[in-house]
């Protein structure tokens, strides 16, 4: 067990970010926003950590799901809300932290450990706020009214943490999540109304003695997050740097506009970039993923549309790289990008043919691949090989 030690402080008020305009170093706060009381046992180095499991690591790891057609998968933590153990998929590709609640039908209340502000004698409603989040497409989604109550992830409890607590689920299966979503982008995307929350990492920055939170998740579906420090010793080489943008489609998130992609020595195509860890497959347009598997021989396209792929589990993959505007490259090492056998006898994919028009998504692949430095005061993200 490691050494700890307990600081108390108040953090800053939660600020105020244009949805354009995600960076929160002007600290302006809210004005229904309540300040938060943080209590965090920090170690030696000033961080403190939380382990992850793979919602996949029960089906015998993520590299060993047997069909790829309907693989899904995402990175889930253990977290305490008013006194209730929940366990919360980790999403930097959203803003909101919601659990279910009470209210919604029993059907959605199997298997989910459930948030009931009634059962904390900390909770309250904040009156007049409510969330109401999209999630994909085709009108999926959740909403439902806030309360604040105290949250608890690792080692750190924030006191009068906005949560919402949802009510309504609209086609998302709640065994998806477990017991609900915690966003770490930023508060401009934050969909709580009439005024936006902070996140989780908002919260307890002014706490931290360096701004950021560090992903070292594992192809066997293990890993933790860990806030207020970099280790080195996590990675080889030198961190690189990217500025996210503030001006894409999907504002006040951790992404980058008009990225290469890169196999073989080709260029692709150009595609903006999301770092969601709540998006499983690596992917992007269907010409550039077209593209990559035409350097394979004896890869199939399963639905004819590229959102699933097989190809022979010898297959050396090509490795899948990311060239930003800015200068930084990012590489998924292609066998990252195979996973287990599939139900024709050949082996599945981590790279796939995106939904959305308009920008693709790194992936699990590339977040099992690298350490992940989300800088949040700075709007950067940094990255570099696991050692």
């Amino acid at each position: 067990m490691l050494a700890c030690a307990l600081l108390g402080a108040l953090v800053a008020p939660a600020v105020l970010a244009s949805p354009l305009t995600p960076i929160i170093k002007n600290k302006t706060p809210l004005a229904s926003t309540p300040k938060h009381d943080t209590n965090i046992k920090l170690n030696s180095d000033g961080s403190f950590k939380v382990p992850i499991k793979h919602s996949l690591t029960e089906k015998g790891g993520i590299h060993t799901r047997s069909d790829p057609v309907s693989f899904n998968g995402y990175w889930l933590a253990p977290c305490v809300a008013g006194g209730q153990n929940v366990t919360m998929l980790i999403d930097t590709g959203s803003a909101d932290l919601w659990i279910v609640g009470p209210n919604v039908s029993s059907d959605q209340q199997q298997g989910v450990q459930i948030y009931n502000p009634s059962l904390s004698s900390q909770s309250a409603v904040l009156q007049g706020e409510n969330f109401n989040i999209g999630y994909g497409t085709g009108g999926n989604g959740v909403s439902g009214p806030v309360y604040t109550d105290q949250f608890t992830v690792g080692t750190a409890s924030v006191v009068g943490m906005p949560i919402g607590s949802a009510d309504s689920i609209t086609g998302i299966s709640p065994g998806t999540f477990q017991s609900g979503i915690m966003g770490l982008a930023f508060i401009g995307g934050n969909s709580v109304r009439p005024d936006p929350q902070p996140t989780f990492m908002e919260a307890i920055q002014g706490a931290l003695p360096q701004p950021v939170f560090v992903t070292n998740f594992k192809m066997d579906g293990s890993g933790f997050l860990e806030f207020g420090n970099v280790d080195s010793s996590l990675y080889t080489g030198d961190l690189v740097t990217l500025q996210a943008d503030n001006t894409t489609t999907y504002p006040a998130s951790w992404s980058s506009e008009g990225v290469q992609y890169v196999s073989g020595g080709q260029t692709l195509g150009t595609f903006d970039i999301v770092f969601d860890t709540g998006g499983p497959s690596a992917s992007g347009p269907i010409d550039v993923v077209r593209a990559y598997y035409a350097q394979i021989s004896g890869a199939q396209d399963l639905n004819g549309d590229g959102s699933s792929w097989t190809v022979p589990c010898d297959t050396q993959m090509p490795d899948l790289e990311f060239h930003f505007a800015s200068g930084p490259v990012g590489i998924i090492p292609g066998p990252q990008l195979l996973q287990g056998q599939a139900s024709n006898g050949d082996c599945g994919t981590w790279f796939v043919k995106e939904n959305s028009a308009t920008r693709g998504l790194v992936g699990d692949p590339f977040f099992a691949s690298n350490v992940l430095v989300f800088n949040q005061a700075d709007a950067t993200i940094s990255w570099a090989p696991q050692a």
